[in-house]
């Protein structure tokens, strides 16, 4: 196992890149809903 360090930078870069995911997610679904209740 010469790469045991790099799981943790993999890993750590996963979590950065979730997080402007989940928030273009939240931003779609809230999108969506006031699409919703504007145009019934």
């Amino acid at each position: 196992m010469s790469g045991s360090t790099r799981p943790v930078f993999a890993t750590r870069r996963k979590d950065q890149a979730m997080i402007p995911h989940f928030i273009d997610q939240l931003m779609g679904t809230i999108s969506d809903f006031l699409g919703k209740l504007l145009l019934p």
